[in-house]
């Protein structure tokens, strides 16, 4: 009986999806980089939303 095993490189990030673009074929690379945008986008707004919450928490603390 062989040896199997499976190694998961990198987790989520853009090295492995290059990676598996390249096993797969060549039509998910549009696909993965409108993907990666919007991700981005989302990362992005979520971060200056929850600066805003953060910084009216803070504020309605010290009025306390």
């Amino acid at each position: 009986m062989a040896a199997k095993s499976v190694t998961i490189i990198g987790g989520a990030d853009g090295p492995t999806s290059v990676f598996l673009a390249g096993k797969i074929g060549s039509g998910f690379w549009i696909g993965i980089i409108v993907s990666a945008i919007a991700i981005l986008l989302v990362t992005v707004l979520l971060a200056g939303l929850f600066r805003r919450i953060l910084r009216l928490v803070i504020r309605w603390m010290k009025k306390r």
